[in-house]
Parts: C-alpha cells; sequence; structure tokens
C-alpha cells in the first residue's frame, strides 16, 4: 500500500496539471478545443491516448515534486512561513544533553545550523529511534502517511501555478491554429 500511495503521490499532481490545463481551454475556447481534440485523437487511440496521459502525469509530477522540494529548501521561510523550524528544537535537546552534534568525531561547539541541517539531524535521530523505540516504531505508518500527504500539497500547489502559463501558451497555439 505505501508503493501505490507514494506512487499516487506523483500522478494525481500531474493529472491534476493537465485536467486544470484541459478545463481552462475548453472554458476559454471550447469550439476549438474540441475541434483540436477530435481532430487529434481517433476514436480507437482513446485508451492509449488516456493510458500515455495517465503515466505521463506520473513523470509530469514527479519533475513538479523536484521543483517544489528546490523551493522549499531553498526558500523555506519565504515560501512556507508556517513550515517547522526544529533548529530550536535541536538547540534545546543539545543545550540539555541528550543530543551532541560532532565533526570527524570531535565536538562542535555551535554549529549554527540551517533549517536543512536541522531537519537532516531530526530525521537521522528519528530513523534511528525507529529500531529501538516501540512507540516511534507504531507511530512512524502514520508519519510516512502524512508526509505523503504534504509533499503530494506541495507538488499539486506546484502543478496548479504552472498549469496557468502553459494554458496561455497553448490557447495562443490554439487560436493560431484555428
Amino acid at each position: 500500500m505505501n508503493e501505490v500511495r507514494q506512487f499516487l503521490r506523483y500522478v494525481i499532481p500531474g493529472l491534476g496539471f493537465f485536467i486544470e490545463i484541459f478545463l481552462y481551454l475548453f472554458i476559454s475556447a471550447p469550439e476549438q478545443f474540441i475541434c483540436t481534440v477530435k481532430d487529434n485523437i481517433s476514436q480507437t487511440a482513446i485508451i492509449g491516448s488516456a493510458l500515455t496521459l495517465f503515466v505521463g502525469s506520473g513523470g509530469v509530477g514527479y519533475l513538479f515534486s523536484i521543483i517544489h522540494h528546490v523551493l522549499f529548501h531553498q526558500n523555506w521561510r519565504t515560501l512556507y512561513p508556517t513550515a517547522v523550524d526544529r533548529r530550536n528544537l535541536i538547540n534545546q535537546v543539545r543545550g540539555n544533553g541528550r543530543l551532541s552534534l560532532q565533526v570527524n568525531f570531535n565536538p562542535t561547539p555551535d554549529p549554527g545550523l540551517n533549517h536543512h541541517e536541522a531537519w537532516s539531524i531530526f530525521t537521522a535521530v528519528w530513523h534511528e529511534r525507529i529500531k529501538t523505540s516501540s512507540l516511534i516504531e507504531s507511530i512512524n505508518p502514520h508519519n510516512e502517511t502524512l508526509s505523503d500527504i504534504m509533499h503530494g500539497s506541495g507538488t499539486s500547489f506546484i502543478g496548479s501555478f504552472l498549469a496557468i502559463p502553459f494554458f496561455v501558451f497553448l490557447s495562443f497555439q490554439l487560436i493560431l491554429n484555428t
């Protein structure tokens, strides 16, 4: 089930992107859109076209996911002002002596962590504790589900945003070709 959920994490944003573009084109120029679709897709190729669209939406969704990850890790506080900042948690745990950060086996005084480094440390400790803590082990599937939902939401946001310039480009092409 995890693989299906992770697969759909890419397919659904891609399908949403294509559906948005098709709806935008249908609403803005219904006659030209219907004529273009009828001229380019034969009755026998409908199943193949739908299958190609479905598989292609996974690839497009994956590209949107990459864009989302780059934007999130580069400008995370600007784009996501409510995102969890784990730096305070890491510093608090370091302060009470429960965590020691080391570089080449030498303790570091104050590394001045950025968001990505704090997230990496938090994730490493979390996955280390899965093996030793039954509480964390039992909650981890729920955590992975929430992670897939949040990644899918961010990817869908990117797809919805990029649907607008693609619609503008395709609508000009549709108008020029008719």
